[in-house]
């Protein structure tokens, strides 16, 4: 019960540590349109951060002992594809800053 707050916590601190220490991935959300991006939010809030919360919260409120293990694997899975869609935007988008991508195609056209 007490490894689903941690979990929480730990979600929610990572979140917020990244959204502050990477300037560029707010850079790279701020190029992209606005209802683009909305729904994206949206969707990846809906079919992913949602039901990940909603187990984790009836695992702390104890609503069903008898497939805690299974809300467990679930908000696992869900966390790990959420891992997966970063990792896949991030080797799209080229994954560094425009600068050091300015600084490289520089050294390599010379």
């Amino acid at each position: 019960m007490s490894s689903s707050a941690v979990f929480l916590a730990v979600f929610w601190i990572l979140t917020e540590v990244v959204e502050r220490l990477f300037p560029e991935r707010m850079a790279m959300r701020a190029a992209w349109p606005i209802q683009a991006r909305w729904r994206l939010e949206l969707v990846i809030g809906l079919v992913v951060i949602l039901p990940m919360h909603l187990a984790l919260v009836a695992i702390l409120l104890g609503v069903a002992p008898d497939v805690e293990a299974a809300l467990y694997f679930g908000a696992l899975v869900l966390l790990l594809f959420v891992d997966l869609l970063m990792l896949l935007f991030t080797v799209v988008s080229g994954g560094r800053p425009q600068a050091a991508r300015d600084s490289l195609a520089s050294h390599t056209s010379t």
